[in-house]
């Protein structure tokens, strides 16, 4: 073989070999593009997944973000729905606001109650708010108000005659006794008569001195007769029953008012308790008899002539015979508590025998006379008796010279001579306060989106089938009643209304006079009087009735209230007078431990800031809610994102 061949072979392989090698480079390359377009093509697929779980999460938060300021909303317009109610409930209302089918329309949520009559004087007030896509009840348990009369003064169902010499007049035990106000009273009068005579002004520019005004009346007629000799003052008003009138003969003066009912008083029956009966006493001795603290039933207690009993407080007797001799006493030691006597069948009161007591408080000792005894009630007329007598079904017998500091109530007052009547103010007011609801207690029912099918975006009304439109306000709202009502107009003219409640135009009055609904009298009480009512039960709202704004002093005022219920501690939070960081803080911290509520509106209203926040946040960790934990990445929170995931970690 010849060289030429040999090259020419040689040049061939070479050339298989070149192509050998292209073809080699060419797949190569291609596989390498097929890869790079496989990475690119799961890239963007983990991108697209990110991207959907990251908007899957966005939306979770803010669907929980929304949901969470949903039922905070609902809870606090279930609030406002047993607000509502109660505060209806304290004028006489049933407490009944709207219904499921018509609730009360309040901003841009909805509310309702209903009323559970639980017996024994309680009632239930269910109430359910719902605003946005949120729901919830609240529950409040109250007791109704019980009827006191002792705001009557000095009242009696029958015909009344007041003979001469006699003086009805008031004072308020509370700033003393009768003969200090009294007193008082005396020298104001001199101070403004001498003024006048120095040439001070005239007796219409005078200042008169503010006391307060006896009450008399009856459910029949009032006839009221003086002397010149023997003068009859009464300093307070008179009144009258139904189509009866009071009638002055001779040297009579009248303070106050001289007024005609607009219909009858009904006294309430004598309710006895049931005691275990112990023997009848006879005490004869010259010594005095003890009888000690407790409760008994004493079927006769008879005190010979001369003799002296002493009952102490505090005591509840129930006495069937209660028999005083002449120049005997009876002496009510009410320094350790008060006495309450019940009489059954007699009472009698021989020639100078007196009731006495020990202190000049007139609520520590009432008499009570239960059914009508067989013979009128002779009362004694030793004293003076500081206390409150009420006899609905018996005729009393005042005798001349009596003196009383109280009240007296009876089915007949017979007045044997002149008497002195002093009505005690404070008496009025327990009876008023005595005749609205007490608050026992409340509880959370439910907080749920799906309480009545709620669907975030869809209104309350929506869920409902309402129309908002045609929803009546909250004081529209409550169960209508047939009221009987006398009130001033606004020209001052004295108008009356008998009729359902819907039907009558409340802003014509300028001055409610007597008010019943169903039947019940109604207690005139101003606002400003239910706001302290209610501001009794709430340290936080006490602080401001009162006006204290000083954070250091609220900090001391609330910590020394403490433990402060969940409503008292946001409301502190929320308040338009806020309290300094650093007091909030110590005020929670005396409350510990907290509920989920107290923390969620600590983080949400501002009142701490990112430090005191923080603070209070890892002490109430682990265990902090999911809409805690969801508002902390709201708006408006104090926290830095360090200081957010410091707070997560320790969850």
């Amino acid at each position: 073989m010849n060289e030429n061949t040999i090259d020419s072979q040689q040049s061939q392989s070479d050339m298989q070999a070149l192509r050998s090698l292209g073809r080699d480079k060419h797949s190569l390359s291609g596989s390498r593009s097929g890869g790079v377009l496989v990475l690119a093509l799961i890239a963007v697929v983990v991108a697209a997944s990110l991207s959907v779980a990251f908007l899957q999460l966005s939306t979770s938060v803010t669907r929980r973000q929304v949901q969470s300021q949903d039922d905070k909303a609902s809870f606090y317009m279930a609030e406002a729905g047993l607000a509502e109610a109660f505060c209806g409930m304290m004028q006489g209302k049933t407490g009944e606001v709207g219904s499921e089918e018509s609730p009360a329309a309040y901003g841009d949520g909805l509310f309702w109650v209903e009323v559970v009559d639980l017996g024994d004087n309680l009632v239930r007030l269910d109430s359910t708010g719902m605003i946005g896509s949120g729901s919830a009840v609240l529950s409040l348990v109250a007791e109704r108000g019980t009827t006191n009369v002792a705001s009557l003064g000095v009242y009696s169902e029958q015909a009344m005659a007041i003979p001469p010499g006699s003086q009805l007049d008031a004072f308020d035990s509370r700033l003393g006794s009768y003969a200090t106000q009294e007193a008082n009273l005396l020298a104001i009068v001199d101070d403004l008569l001498g003024g006048l005579l120095l040439g001070g002004g005239s007796a219409q520019e005078a200042e008169t001195p503010d006391v307060p005004d006896a009450r008399v009346g009856s459910s029949a007629g009032v006839s009221i007769t003086g002397t010149d000799a023997l003068p009859t003052v009464i300093r307070g008003n008179v009144v009258a029953g139904p189509n009866e009138t009071v009638e002055q003969n001779g040297d009579v003066s009248i303070s106050g008012s001289i007024e005609t009912a607009s219909g009858t008083t009904t006294l309430p029956v004598v309710v006895v308790p049931t005691l275990a009966q112990s023997r009848s006493i006879l005490h004869e001795a010259r010594t005095p008899l003890l009888i000690q603290s407790g409760s008994a039933h004493v079927p006769t207690l008879q005190a010979a002539n001369g003799t002296q009993i002493v009952l102490e407080g505090p005591s509840t007797v129930v006495i069937d015979r209660l028999l005083l001799g002449t120049s005997s006493s009876l002496t009510l030691d009410t320094t350790e508590g008060p006495v309450e006597l019940y009489v059954t069948q007699e009472l009698t009161a021989g020639s100078d025998s007196s009731i006495i007591t020990s202190t000049q408080d007139p609520t520590a000792f009432s008499l009570q006379i239960a059914g009508t005894p067989a013979t009128p009630v002779q009362l004694p007329s030793g004293g003076p008796i500081f206390g409150f007598i009420y006899a609905p079904e018996a005729k009393l017998i005042l005798p001349s010279g009596m003196e009383l500091h109280g009240g007296i109530i009876g089915d007949e007052l017979e007045f044997l001579g002149p008497v002195s009547l002093h009505f005690d103010q404070y008496l009025a007011d327990m009876s008023e306060l005595s005749s609205l609801p007490s608050y026992i207690n409340w509880r959370l029912v439910e907080i749920s989106q799906d309480l009545k099918g709620g669907v975030l975006g869809l209104s309350p009304f929506e869920r409902l089938g309402v129309a908002q439109g045609a929803l009546r306000s909250p004081s529209q709202s409550h169960a209508d009643q047939w009221i009987d009502i006398e009130y001033l107009d606004g020209a001052s003219a004295l108008q009356s209304f008998s009729g359902m409640e819907s039907a009558f135009d409340w802003n014509q009055v300028k001055e409610t006079k007597e008010l019943e609904r169903d039947g019940a009298q109604v207690p005139k009480n101003s606002r400003d009087d239910l706001l302290l009512k209610s501001a009794l039960d709430d340290p936080v709202r006490l602080l401001e009735v009162n006006g204290v704004t000083a954070s250091a002093e609220k900090r001391a005022a609330l910590i020394a209230s403490s433990p402060l219920s969940r409503v008292s501690l946001s409301r502190m939070m929320e308040s338009d007078n806020p309290m300094d960081s650093p007091d909030v803080l110590a005020v929670l911290n005396a409350n510990a431990p907290l509920e989920q509520e107290v923390i969620y509106t600590a983080t949400t209203s501002g009142a701490l800031n990112s430090t005191d926040l923080l603070t209070l946040l890892l002490g109430n960790s682990p265990g902090l809610g999911g809409p805690i934990l969801t508002a902390l990445s709201g708006r408006g929170t104090p926290l830095s994102i360090g200081q957010i995931a410091t707070v997560l970690l320790a969850q």
